[in-house]
Order: C-alpha cells, then sequence, then structure tokens
C-alpha cells in the first residue's frame, strides 16, 4: 500500500492537552523564531500530559531540549517507554524528536506524553506515517473540496450558517461557512479511505464533536490562543473503500463562540469528481510503499536536497567553465596558425567573431535552485500547517494548513 507523511501543528485540535500547557510567547522566550512556525506549546507542571491518537505505521513527536527542561515520559498503547531527559545546556536543539517509533502495525495507536518535573516541556509538531489503498503499486489521490461542494449539508439549514465569515480572505478560495447557533451541525458525504477537515482556529474558537459513520462521537476545541486558519480539525484514516459520512456538531456555550469550516481533503485510490483541486501521489513520486520504511529522526531532507542542488550547480559551472576555457584555448592557436599562414602567402586571415555567454534567468534561477521547506501533505491539501511528504523520512511542517497538518484523538473507526 502507497505511504505517506502527515504533520501537524502544536495547535492543532486533534492533539489533547491536559490543564497546565498554555502557547509560547515571543515576549519571554527568544528562542520563538527557531521553532515550526514560530510557535509551540508548553508546559512547567509535573503530570501535565497531552495524547495524540492516529491510524499508522510510525510516529515522531517534535519539540526542543534546552536547560530548562527535565524528564519526560511517552506512552504508546499500552507500553510505558522509559523516562527521557529533555535537558540541554545552551544554545540547545529545537525542533528534534522527543520520541520516534516506526514499523508499527498499520492501526490506530495512541501516544501520550508526561512531564514527570516541575520542569519545562514543549512540543513543536507531530509527523506520522498512515498507509492509502491496498495494492503496493497503487496510486493515491488527495481530492479537495471547498465549504460549497453539494457532499456538504449544512443543518438545520443553509441559512443557520455564514457564507462570509470573519477573516474570510484567509480562507482558502475565499469561501467557507461559520456558525453560532447552538443547533447547528453538518454531514459530509465522501467515497475514500480517508478525510481530513480543516477551518481556523483561535480565541473566538468553539468546541466541536465529531464522528464518522455514525461511530462514536468525539469532542474537540478550536478555541486556540493565537487565530490560525486552515488548521486541521478533524482526521481519520483506515476506513475502507467505498460511501462514508462524517457528522460535525457544534457545541452549545454561553460565549457566542463559533466554528468555521474551510474545506476537506479526501485520501482515496481513484480521482472523485467536482474536487477542486486533485493531487496525485504515487510509489514513483516519493509516497512509497510498506516495503520502503524509513526511519523517524531530525528532518533534515530538504537541507540535503538544497546541498545537492547546489552541488549539481557547481558541477555543471565547472563542466561550462573547462569547455568554454577548451574552445577559447584552440581558438588562439588557430589564430596564431593563420597568422602565421597570412604572413607566409600574404592572404588575409578571417577575423574572429567573439561572442560572449551570458546565463539567461531561467538557466541563473536553474543554478541557484533552492529548496523550500513547509506541515504537506497541504500541502497537498491546501492547508498551510498539515502538510504532506513522502515517506522518505519525516520532515518539519510548514504551519498552515499544514499542513498530513498544523492535535489528536481519533476514533477506533478510524
Amino acid at each position: 500500500m502507497p505511504s505517506f507523511n502527515i504533520t501537524i501543528e502544536d495547535s492543532s485540535p486533534t492533539i489533547f492537552y491536559s490543564q497546565g500547557w498554555r502557547a509560547g510567547h515571543s515576549s519571554d522566550d527568544t528562542l520563538i523564531s527557531s521553532y515550526s512556525q514560530s510557535a509551540f506549546s508548553v508546559t512547567n507542571i509535573k503530570g501535565a500530559f497531552l495524547s495524540f491518537s492516529f491510524n499508522g505505521t510510525a510516529i515522531g513527536i517534535f519539540g526542543g531540549r534546552r536547560k530548562n527542561h527535565g524528564m519526560y515520559q511517552v506512552k504508546l498503547d499500552d507500553t510505558l517507554q522509559p523516562p527521557s531527559n529533555g535537558r540541554e545546556a545552551d544554545p540547545g536543539t529545537l525542533q528534534v524528536p522527543l520520541f520516534s517509533v516506526d514499523s508499527l502495525t498499520q492501526s490506530l495507536h495512541n501516544v501520550t506524553l508526561t512531564n514527570l518535573d516541575d520542569a519545562y516541556l514543549d512540543i513543536d509538531f507531530i509527523t506520522w506515517r498512515t498507509m492509502i489503498g491496498d495494492k503496493a503499486d497503487d496510486k493515491f489521490y488527495i481530492n479537495t473540496f471547498q465549504d460549497t461542494n453539494p457532499s456538504f449539508t449544512y443543518l438545520p439549514t443553509e441559512a443557520d450558517w455564514a457564507v462570509v465569515p470573519r477573516n474570510i480572505g484567509s480562507f482558502m478560495g475565499g469561501s467557507g461557512h461559520a456558525t453560532t447557533n447552538p443547533r447547528a451541525s453538518l454531514v459530509y458525504n465522501f467515497e475514500g479511505d480517508g478525510v481530513s477537515l480543516y477551518g481556523p482556529i483561535g480565541p473566538d474558537g468553539s468546541s466541536y464533536a465529531v464522528s464518522v459513520d455514525d461511530g462514536l462521537m468525539r469532542t474537540f476545541t478550536a478555541n486556540k490562543e493565537y487565530y490560525v486558519p486552515q488548521s486541521l480539525l478533524f482526521h481519520a484514516s483506515s476506513l475502507g473503500p467505498g460511501s462514508h459520512n462524517l457528522t460535525l456538531t457544534y457545541q452549545e456555550n454561553t460565549q457566542q463562540q463559533t466554528f468555521a469550516i474551510d474545506y476537506a481533503a479526501v485520501y482515496a485510490t481513484t480521482t472523485l469528481p467536482h474536487s477542486t483541486k486533485t493531487t496525485s501521489i504515487s510509489k514513483e513520486a516519493g509516497a512509497g510503499s510498506t516495503g520502503q520504511q524509513s526511519t523517524i529522526g531530525r528532518p533534515e531532507s530538504q537541507h540535503i536536497r538544497l546541498i545537492i542542488g547546489l552541488a549539481v550547480a557547481v558541477a555543471i559551472l565547472l563542466i561550462t567553465s573547462g569547455v568554454l576555457f577548451t574552445l577559447f584555448w584552440r581558438q588562439r592557436r588557430m589564430q596564431g596558425r593563420w597568422g602565421r599562414l597570412t604572413s607566409e602567402t600574404g592572404t588575409r586571415a578571417i577575423p574572429t567573431i567573439h561572442t560572449s555567454h551570458r546565463l539567461s534567468d531561467a538557466e541563473s534561477n536553474s543554478n541557484r535552485n533552492r529548496y523550500r521547506f513547509q506541515k504537506s501533505l497541504a500541502t497537498e491539501a491546501g492547508s498551510s500547517r498539515t502538510h504532506l511528504t513522502s515517506n522518505s523520512g519525516f520532515t518539519s511542517t510548514v504551519r498552515t494548513p499544514p499542513h498530513i497538518g498544523n492535535p489528536p484523538e481519533y476514533t477506533p473507526n478510524i
């Protein structure tokens, strides 16, 4: 089966945080710009924890190791891992795996990370690998659907949802639905093996509950300290082929909080009609297969590609210079021979026209090819906080979507 990586940022509602966590602030941390998307979640409360559920074969939880950090412990499914030390002398190391595991079975897993000290513990982003399809050589497609697609049904009526929510310019395609109606809900019908739902989070965000195929309802919250558009609100995979439905219900509150939906991404082995955007990912394109497992580690692949690109550009430049020098040297020799020949025969030498070679803008840009990093599979799915990457290895995310972005809990039927 083709596999791919999904990366979500620390603020994604799919991650559950206990009491005692907060967003990192630039006012009290000068290194915040070195974290993915210049943001992280942090606690210094002993016993504070986070949990995340996923369907997949591998996972990595990334954060910082710094001098004011302490011990933490991870529990994966029913197995308690040995305690780990997050302390590291200045300047410390950021965007490193606090925990990673590979070669899990493709099934539902739950991971919990707990702070064991009164020292600090922070999380930057989470990346996991999942599979789509039944065959190793299957292609799979990320089909993106706008909120206006007929596959969305807004209840009780369309009139209970505003079609021009606040910050509409930050929505994909400038289109979205929002509501403060305590009776509001939506149903999304789709065909595919997995689905992701995207929308904004922020100080005015509400809680909401989601179920797939009329299964167990799970509650999430879009109420976060900072506004972030196109965040991963919900993800489910390993649903199996065929028709499925997702039901989302606004959770009533007394503060007139808002829930908004931006778009959906459906993962399937076929293209789906009426999608806004369809992205094809195959084994040849780097999605990989179960026989190509990678080791989760620090996300360095973008730097490797940059080094390779620069090396190729330098090699091309050296080869071109050598060829030009050889041609120039031979030309000078020919001029000398013609000069001697004309002095001896009185024949006028044919003048040589010299032309200078200048790289075109396209060639120049090619030689300066740079790799830009940004949590995809937005990404392929269009999110700046949730990002999809190939299973050549886990990469750090760009905050958007981005993003396979932008966390936790998935129901047992996903």
